[in-house]
C-alpha cells in the first residue's frame, strides 16, 4: 500500500461519517488501519493535509476539518469561483456530480476537474479545485 491509496482509505471513512468533523486522527490511528510504520503514517496525515482532509496542529495533531476550520458558505463560493474559471479556461461547462454517497459524488467530481483540466485547465487549478471539493463533501455533509 502506497501513501496515496492509504490516504484515500481515510478520505472514504471521513466521507462515510466513521472520522468526523474535527475528528482526532493519529499515527496510531492509521498505524492499525494499515499495519504501517509511524514514518509511513506521518507521510498519511500529510497526504491528507495536502488533501485538504485534515488540519495538523504541532500540539494537538491532525483533526478532520470541521466547519469551524473550513466554513460552508465560504468553501461553496470558493468553489463556484473556481469551477467557473476551470470552465472558461477549459472552453466547456461543468458537468453536475452525483452519486449516492459522498465518496461517490467526489469520485464523480474529480473525474470532471480531470477531463475539463485534459481539455486546457492547468494542473495547479485541479488541485486546488479537487482539494474545495473534498473540503466541500466534509463539511456540507458532516462526512455523511
Amino acid at each position: 500500500m502506497d501513501f496515496d491509496t492509504a490516504a484515500e482509505f481515510f478520505v472514504r471513512e471521513i466521507l462515510a461519517g466513521r472520522l468526523e468533523p474535527g475528528a482526532r486522527l493519529t499515527e496510531r490511528d492509521i498505524t492499525e488501519a494499515c499495519a504501517c510504520t509511524h514514518a509511513f503514517a506521518r507521510n498519511v496525515i500529510q497526504t491528507l493535509q495536502s488533501l485538504g482532509a485534515v488540519r495538523f496542529d504541532s500540539r494537538r495533531g491532525a483533526r478532520v476539518i470541521s466547519p469551524a476550520d473550513a466554513d460552508p458558505d465560504q468553501v461553496g463560493e470558493t468553489w463556484a469561483v473556481l469551477a467557473r474559471l476551470l470552465e472558461r479556461k477549459s472552453g466547456e461547462p461543468f458537468a453536475a456530480a452525483s452519486g449516492e454517497t459522498a465518496y461517490l459524488r467526489l469520485t464523480a467530481v474529480r473525474a470532471e476537474i480531470d477531463r475539463l483540466t485534459a481539455k486546457g485547465g492547468n494542473a495547479r487549478l485541479a488541485h486546488l479545485l479537487k482539494r474545495v471539493a473534498l473540503q466541500h463533501e466534509i463539511v456540507r455533509s458532516g462526512g455523511r
